[in-house]
């Protein structure tokens, strides 16, 4: 699993797509930084049988 931040980022793209491509899923969160007044994004990346068993 891989915890990948601030992945509304559009240079951050890329690299979700590398992980799809690869066999990764993607579970993205969206809300407000502490400090912020724009929506952010955190995607989860992970493959079956992980830690969590999701």
């Amino acid at each position: 699993m891989v915890v990948f931040d601030d992945t509304h980022r559009e240079r951050y793209q890329p690299g979700l797509e590398f992980a799809k491509e690869r066999g990764f899923r993607v579970l993205s969160l969206e809300g407000l930084k502490p400090s912020g007044i724009r929506p952010n994004q955190t995607s989860i990346l992970y493959r079956g049988g992980n830690c969590l068993d999701i």
